[in-house]
């Protein structure tokens, strides 16, 4: 008998299916052909065998907050090193860089995408960059995918291309 048929419980049972199916065969797929496809070597950390294990253990009672996703993850995370405010941010954002995002991202983001920075490079418009910092900080617009790009793409720069070590944040 297959595992998905021995399971009782419909949170298992779903969790289960998403990881003998759709993981492996469309999202696992996916990452591994973009990695392949531009020479990098990718780890997924959460799939660790002993981690699945482990979280398989966990009864569906506790892996769920009504419709909150990752609560478990969250809630381990934040004693670690995120900002709870970071977290949740002031409109209930689940992101790192939500909106009405404090603390140590915050700094991190404005120390590492302002406007000298962007000037050396010469590769972006620094009033378009400002204008949008500045939306997002306010919490008028959500644009923390175009700013996590853009920090990551900062900090590789700075490590890879000036060879820097990461400076800390004051």
């Amino acid at each position: 008998m297959h595992k998905v048929e021995q399971c009782r419980d419909p949170l298992e049972w779903i969790l289960l299916t998403d990881m003998e199916t759709y993981l492996p065969d469309d999202e696992l797929r996916k990452a591994d052909r973009l990695s392949m496809w531009h020479s990098l070597e990718v780890r997924v950390p959460f799939l660790d065998h002993k981690l699945v294990e482990f979280v398989a253990t966990i009864p569906s009672h506790l892996k769920l907050k009504g419709w909150e996703k990752k609560h478990i993850l969250i809630k381990v995370m934040e004693g670690f090193f995120l900002n709870r405010s970071c977290i949740v941010g002031s409109r209930a954002s689940r992101s790192l860089l939500g909106l009405g995002c404090e603390g140590l991202l915050r700094d991190l983001m404005y120390a590492h995408i302002s406007t000298p920075h962007l000037r050396e490079l010469g590769m972006f418009n620094e009033k378009s960059v400002e204008r949008m910092l500045a939306e997002h900080t306010r919490g008028q617009w959500n644009h923390e995918t175009k700013i996590w790009a853009l920090l990551s793409f900062m900090l590789w720069v700075e490590r890879y291309m000036r060879g820097q070590a990461f400076p800390a944040v004051k």
